[in-house]
């Protein structure tokens, strides 16, 4: 279940991190709950839930664990009581008096008789002149001290600089998360399960191979290369990624794009003459065109013909 969940939690913090800790934190806190219900089950539960058949009151149970609270302490009423809602209808019933409470707007606050206002697109208030308004000053957002550790079976990789790092995995099952690193060169041995690459700049990633798959999102000008196998490679909004298949991974590896540009892939090739035998480069498509056949629409690589 937490390798499971761990999959939806990567994107949650693909987005919000650097945005927003909450997110960040609630993420943490969540793969600990389900760390620690595993730990629970293991220890108390190894042949599954045991049920009651008779069943028991909520009240009586919230006692057995807590007895200095009451069945009814624990439940806090949101009703208000009739007299809030009988004044509130009082007013509703006022008819056009209700409205009496309101202030008059004046013709300098009116938009459809200032074009100036309609202009700034908001009604300043009496207190605060025309010309008044403060400039807002953004600070840049804080640099994070470079990171990286294992924290169960994942690699947390982020906030390098051109500096090479080495990652030796232990367990197939563990994964690399890359983020947010600018010029870093990164070498992962031996065999993984998979490896994240986030809001990445000019880096470069080497791997032996991997279980399931690598993916490239959010960055610019990154270069991956298989040693030996990996069966899948997601590229998602990406400007400029180089991708080397070796021998092994050339004909068993399927890569996945969607709204990247400048993405090309290199792998060996033989030919009869050895002495011939080098990578080749080429392009992934970025060009489609689509039409309507038999109510069907029909999507194929657009070719430029000279």
């Amino acid at each position: 279940m937490k390798d499971s969940a761990q999959f939806y939690s990567n994107r949650v913090l693909r987005v919000w991190r650097d945005k927003d800790d909450t997110h960040v934190e609630w993420v943490k806190a969540f793969l600990s709950i389900l760390r620690e219900l595993g730990a629970y089950v293991k220890q108390f539960h190894t042949t599954g839930l045991v049920w009651n058949p008779k069943g028991q009151e909520p009240s009586d149970a919230l006692q057995i664990f807590n007895p200095d609270v009451s069945p009814a302490s624990g439940v806090e009423s949101t009703d208000s009581g009739p007299a809030t809602r009988g004044a509130l209808f009082a007013d509703l019933n006022k008819g056009g008096s209700v409205t009496s409470g309101l202030r008059k707007v004046e013709k300098s606050e009116m938009t459809h008789k200032n074009p100036s206002l309609r202009a700034g697109g908001t009604v300043q208030g009496k207190s605060q002149p025309a010309g008044s308004k403060q400039p807002v000053v953004t600070s840049a957002a804080p640099q994070r001290p470079p990171r990286m550790a294992l924290e169960d079976n994942k690699w947390i990789v982020e906030n390098y600089g051109t500096e090479h790092l080495t990652i030796e995995a232990t367990e197939t099952k563990q994964t690399v998360y890359m983020y947010n690193c600018k010029g870093t060169t990164l070498e992962v041995k031996n065999k993984l399960n998979s490896i994240a690459i986030d809001s990445c700049q000019k880096c470069g990633v080497v791997f032996d191979a991997l279980v399931a798959e690598c993916g490239i999102v959010n960055s610019k000008s990154v270069q991956i290369q298989a040693r030996e196998t990996v069966p899948s490679i997601q590229i998602d909004r990406t400007d400029g990624a180089h991708v080397f298949l070796s021998e092994q991974a050339r004909d068993n590896t399927q890569i996945i794009t969607a709204k990247a540009s400048e993405v090309n892939v290199s792998y060996p090739f033989e030919t009869k003459n050895q002495e011939d035998d080098n990578y080749i480069e080429q392009p992934i498509p970025e060009q489609f065109q689509t039409v309507i056949k038999d109510g069907k629409a029909v999507t194929t690589i657009f070719e430029h013909t000279g």
